[in-house]
């Protein structure tokens, strides 16, 4: 899975899984550098003493991850858009087999990709030192009055033409898929749960 680390001059870091408001901090925030890594490096880099981690429910994570790796493997981005020229650049592998809802499970819950299955799990094995904030409240770590957070605003599905919605794409999951992500979800929300109450 992909992190974004934004660095705001000498005042704070703020680390953002992708579906975790990342075009929002982009678009609304002017951070002095952004740097794109691997979740596995959050456990190796150094941040300031004031680093906050942007989180969301679990379940919503994946939804929503879910959702945007099958509108790109399974539609054609509306042109001129962001995720059409993307597209363009990307050489993106497997292609096809994508395709496949069953296999997009597999891909999210052992490969990753907007989600991963254990993430909250070595957060806590690691105890990092940062300060957790829940998207819902991601404005609340900037003093600008003039900026919202409005989600909506950021949903891929306004850049491709006649798909389904998030939980229709959900809900071709089968009866296998959602009994093992259901085990995942109950797992990982123990572990938040666990690094929100020591915080």
């Amino acid at each position: 899975m992909i992190v974004k680390k934004f660095l705001y001059k000498d005042k704070f870091d703020v680390i953002a899984p992708l579906k975790c408001g990342t075009r929002w901090l982009e678009k609304n925030t002017n951070p002095n550098h952004i740097e794109e890594i691997r979740y596995e490096e959050l456990f190796n880099k150094t941040s300031k003493e004031k680093t906050f981690f942007i989180y969301r429910d679990i379940l919503e994570h994946f939804k929503s991850g879910l959702y945007t790796e099958y509108l790109w493997y399974s539609h054609t981005a509306a042109p001129n858009t962001d995720v059409a020229n993307l597209k363009l650049k990307k050489h993106t592998i497997h292609f096809d087999k994508y395709k496949n809802i069953n296999e997009l499970f597999k891909k999210l819950t052992i490969y990753g990709g907007h989600f991963i299955p254990n993430l909250w799990e070595k957060m806590y094995q690691k105890n990092l030192n940062f300060i957790f904030i829940k998207l819902d409240n991601l404005k609340c770590i900037f003093d600008d009055e003039n900026i919202s957070y409005d989600p909506t605003n950021f949903d891929f599905s306004k850049e491709y033409n006649n798909v389904p919605t998030k939980e229709e794409v959900f809900n071709m999951l089968s009866e296998n898929d959602l009994d093992k992500l259901s085990k995942i979800i109950y797992k990982e929300t123990k572990y938040l749960n666990e690094i929100l109450s020591i915080k």
